[in-house]
């Protein structure tokens, strides 16, 4: 399992860390040895798990249904361990991903697509993640996906403030995310692939960055 920093920024300024020292737009850097939880998930092979796979477990891969079928479904989690709560309101919050390739099985005419991110509402465990165990999840936020200008290496950025605003207000643990894809069209089928934390090059694992409201 690899290892990555969390990047927080503050738009206040914190007397008590004496690395600020800019009032307005402070970066903070935590323990760099935070670590990350991911994998995904498929409907078609209900007990696989991806990170006992030294290929499969590089990835985070999403794939919509075709036809209405779970057969190609594919399901992305990822969690930051050192980040198990929302301690005050978020002002802004990106999860950045970048892309490790971009197959397009059975894709028949262009089209868009909906990518769906929930909030998972349980603890788990990447080295025993399946479709059979994932956790249960609370979808927040759908966005349109436009999966045909996207190539190898590109940053991905998704906005999950409206994520970590609710378990804010409702003082829930924070477990996590889940990614999939939901395609327009039932005779098209896409699959994309993310950079894992085990991809072997920490510059291209996955981040949060958080900007507090203070």
């Amino acid at each position: 399992m690899k290892r990555i920093s969390l990047t927080f920024m503050y738009l206040a300024f914190i007397t008590i860390l004496s690395s600020c020292i800019h009032e307005h737009d402070c970066e903070i850097e935590p323990d760099p040895t935070n670590n990350i939880e991911d994998g995904f998930t498929s409907a078609l092979e209900t007990d696989f798990i991806s990170q006992l796979d030294p290929v499969t477990k590089k990835e985070i891969r999403i794939r919509n249904n075709l036809g209405g079928s779970s057969r190609f479904y594919e399901e992305g989690f990822i969690r930051f361990n050192d980040f198990t709560e929302v301690k005050q309101y978020v002002q802004e919050a990106t999860l950045k991903l970048y892309i490790r390739a971009n197959p397009k099985p059975y894709i028949f005419f262009p089209n868009n697509y909906t990518l769906r991110i929930s909030a998972l509402q349980e603890g788990w465990n990447e080295n025993t993640l399946s479709h059979a165990s994932k956790p249960r999840a609370q979808e927040m936020i759908t966005t349109t996906f436009d999966a045909d200008n996207l190539k190898p290496g590109d940053l991905y950025e998704i906005d999950v403030t409206e994520i970590l605003n609710d378990q804010f207000t409702n003082k829930k643990t924070h477990h996590g995310f889940s990614i999939a894809l939901v395609g327009n069209n039932n005779n098209e089928s896409v699959a994309i692939s993310f950079y894992s934390s085990d991809n072997g090059d920490e510059a291209l694992n996955p981040a949060l960055d958080v900007v507090y409201e203070w």
